[in-house]
């Protein structure tokens, strides 16, 4: 198993080095092509992944959506998420004027590159990653956290990639030490909110799509800590492999507020922009993974599990 797992980081490794010197020289409609081929095929042949995501969309949309709409918006997020993957390498040569053409920039920004320190509220939706490197290409560079992949390799590769962009690429430890001195200073940070986050890890339960799923409450202690506004950003994807990155107005703690109500209002936040435009987001990722002790499983999908005594101790505290 351990064999297996090796030959497979280094078969990924050898692509993810190939994507870096072939991608960056193809022409931008290739590009896109090869995004709706990727994951078109992706969306057939991953089963592991299509089945979470087609149980997440039962989940979230199964009431208002049909189970063709739902394969139809299952297959937009494999290739959304293929253009992503594929435009971390393509945006790595001339960046800037490459930027400048394919990526408009919403005038609602305004807000967030005219006045720091503000806290970026982002969510696996659209392409987060040209969105950090567009901000900074605009003067407004953000210090990001991101969990670390399982491929060493190919974790350094995209650290190196995300801070060609600009990007401040903040490490785990003493993290919110990192954020909080940035946002002091008058920077700007972006936090990607629509993970999994455990009780023992500093995360709540909160309403997501109508079912319990934990989240950190991160964003709500750094606003607290520092009277940072939180800006929903968000970049969608287009069809013609354009990006429009848009914020939505900015939102503050209120003093009745305590930070679970207001992890919530930013929740429910990103489930609006999520309905609004679903192919954007990685139904793929096992969003409803745990389930709290006072919510009956059979309304969480199949590979939901309870969690175990550890990972629930911070709840008591």
């Amino acid at each position: 198993m351990k064999s297996t797992k090796r030959l497979r980081q280094v078969l990924e490794g050898l692509l993810a080095r190939l994507g870096v010197l072939v991608i960056p020289r193809l022409p931008r409609g290739a590009v896109v092509r090869l995004a709706r081929v990727i994951g078109s095929a992706a969306c057939a042949v991953c089963r592991r992944d299509q089945e979470v995501g087609r149980a997440n969309l039962e989940l979230a949309l199964g009431a208002t959506h049909s189970r063709e709409e739902r394969d139809k918006i299952l297959h937009g997020a494999f290739v959304t998420f293929a253009q992503l993957i594929l435009d971390l390498f393509w945006f790595s040569r001339d960046q800037q004027r490459r930027l400048e053409e394919v990526v408009e920039v919403d005038d609602s920004c305004r807000f967030f590159l005219d006045h720091p320190p503000c806290i970026a509220l982002a969510a696996h939706f659209g392409n987060w990653e040209v969105m950090g490197a567009r901000c900074a290409a605009l003067g407004s560079p953000l210090t990001v956290v991101f969990a670390a992949l399982e491929n060493p390799v190919i974790d350094e590769l995209v650290a190196r990639l995300r801070r060609g962009s600009g990007q401040v690429v903040a490490e785990k430890t003493g993290v919110l030490r990192r954020l909080i001195r940035t946002l002091r200073d008058g920077g700007h940070i972006a936090v990607v909110l629509d993970q999994n986050t455990l009780p023992a890890d500093g995360g709540r339960f909160v309403n997501f799509f109508g079912s319990p799923a934990p989240m950190s409450m991160a964003v709500a202690s750094l606003s607290e800590k520092t009277s940072a506004p939180v800006v929903p950003t968000f970049c969608t994807r287009r069809p013609d492999g354009t990006y429009r990155v848009y914020h939505l107005p900015p939102l503050l703690m209120e003093q009745t507020e305590t930070r679970e109500s207001f992890t919530q209002r930013l929740a429910t936040v990103l489930e609006g922009e999520i309905r609004k435009d679903p192919e954007q987001w990685l139904w793929m990722y096992k969003r409803w993974k745990f389930i709290p002790d006072d919510a009956e499983a059979d309304r969480f999908p199949g590979y939901a599990r309870r969690l175990h005594p550890g990972e629930k101790a911070a709840a008591a505290k």
